[in-house]
């Protein structure tokens, strides 16, 4: 089999995201949004589609955390998990996601601190929007020393100085930080 492509999104398919799908070792591109599955997690055997370059699960009515295992999917450019209610943090393996251009967490219910260390590896990193989650702390200055072009966090409790860094970002075109509770490091 040489399938590569798979994109169903904006139908009727239910039940949950079949496991199976790791054993179409040829797939590059999966997109299974907008669809009515079952609630239920992420299967942790998509990780192993090691060839994928874009995974679009967005509006899936996807639960639980995000598997540690989308850290092995080295050639993943486009990672969209958006509008589920996937919960707990993000896991410290997405920093090997080191061709990752875009990645969107918006609107799930994802919580606790980012990761401190690890985002420098990600230097094809352009957009990031982890909007409208729980998030905490404060955003890590490896992360706004990346030349990113477009920073969503707005609607999380961050509490804390923006990283000075951040001013040095020249790439930068929008960020959107409302609705939490950041102060300016001067």
């Amino acid at each position: 089999m040489k399938l590569e492509v798979i994109s169903l999104v904006d139908n009727l398919i239910g039940g949950n995201i079949p496991a199976e799908l790791e054993n179409i070792s040829t797939l590059k591109q999966l997109n299974l949004s907008y669809n009515r599955f079952s609630a239920g997690n992420i299967p942790p055997e998509i990780g192993n589609l090691t060839d994928l370059d874009v995974l679009w699960f967005t509006d899936c009515n996807l639960i639980g955390p995000i598997p540690n295992s989308l850290g092995r999917l080295s050639k993943l450019m486009d990672l969209d998990l958006a509008i589920n209610k996937l919960t707990g943090s993000i896991p410290s393996s997405i920093s090997e996601l080191t061709n990752v251009v875009q990645i969107e967490l918006y609107n799930n219910s994802l919580t606790s601190e980012l990761p401190a260390v690890g985002w420098l590896k990600m230097t094809a990193l352009r957009l990031i929007d982890i909007s409208m989650n729980r998030f905490t702390g404060t955003v890590p200055e490896e992360l706004c020393s990346l030349q990113l072009e477009s920073l969503h966090f707005y609607e999380n409790e961050f509490e804390s100085k923006l990283p000075k860094i951040i001013s040095n970002s020249s790439n930068l075109y929008e960020l959107r930080l409302f609705g939490n509770r950041f102060s300016v490091a001067c």
